[in-house]
């Protein structure tokens, strides 16, 4: 039997994945900073994780002890003009988006490099690829966490430890109800904040479930030579990154102000 940790395990894409690696025979440890209000309550072991706090990583990495694969999951999103963003809230955005995994990766790859295997899954996003306005601080962390792990990739390959980016478009998740506003939409500068972040919330909330995400990444587990990164999604969505590397800077933003309401 092997062991998986997953951050992020208390909603949307974590939870999911969870319980289906639980259904598959994994010994599941399912981490998140809510993880005892859980409900329903998981079959998978749980464990509280805050992955802003280093010690708490270490601490919870040496509870659970060898693991065969990690799923970073733990995210959520900052949304809001970045001149009425804070620096603070971005720093924020940053400690758990993007540092919260790179503490997770680097306990990760130490026993892993020594053992010579494992696996690590990296959840990024479509975002990562488009520049979204009024959630650009979202966008860097996801771009900053695809660069991330393809370097993780290159660097751990040598000892057999495997390393995936899994970016996922909109899918239908708790990240509507999560998500934060660097400021309340009535007293925003900008007009074009409310109509974008109705787009954004309609999008996410039409979208369909996230099962098919957790699917891939649980495939990725059984691979012996997974790809580098796996676009999820609907199709314009994936197309969409395609497309941005094809037109020209001016062409692709038209696009994005005709689909945003900007």
């Amino acid at each position: 039997m092997k062991t998986v940790l997953v951050t992020g395990a208390s909603s949307g894409i974590g939870r999911l994945t969870a319980d289906l690696l639980h259904k598959r025979g994994w010994v599941v440890w399912g981490a998140s900073r809510s993880i005892e209000r859980l409900e329903p309550k998981p079959a998978f072991k749980c464990v509280a994780l805050d992955v802003d706090d280093e010690a708490n990583v270490a601490a919870v990495l040496e509870r659970v002890g060898t693991l065969d694969a990690v799923i970073n999951c733990a995210g959520w999103v900052l949304t809001g003009a970045i001149e009425e963003t804070t620096t603070a809230d971005a720093r924020r955005q940053f400690d758990t988006n993007y540092f919260g995994v790179v503490t997770i990766c680097r306990f990760a790859a130490t026993q892993m490099r020594a053992r010579g295997s494992g696996t690590i899954v990296n959840v990024a996003s479509v975002a990562g690829h488009i520049p979204m306005a009024f959630q650009a601080h979202y966008s860097a962390s996801k771009a900053a966490l695809i660069m991330l792990t393809r370097a993780l990739r290159l660097e751990l390959a040598p000892f057999n430890v495997r390393v995936v980016s899994i970016e996922p478009g909109d899918f239908s998740t708790g990240i509507t109800a999560a998500r934060k506003l660097s400021v309340p939409v009535e007293r925003s500068a900008y007009p074009a904040f409310a109509r974008t972040l109705a787009v954004i919330n309609r999008d996410e909330m039409s979208a369909a479930p996230a099962d098919e995400v957790a699917e891939r990444i649980a495939n990725v587990l059984d691979q012996r030579r997974p790809p580098a990164a796996i676009l999820v999604g609907q199709f314009i969505q994936r197309f969409a990154v395609t497309l941005r590397a094809l037109l020209p800077a001016r062409l692709f933003d038209w696009v994005l102000t005709k689909l945003y309401s900007l």
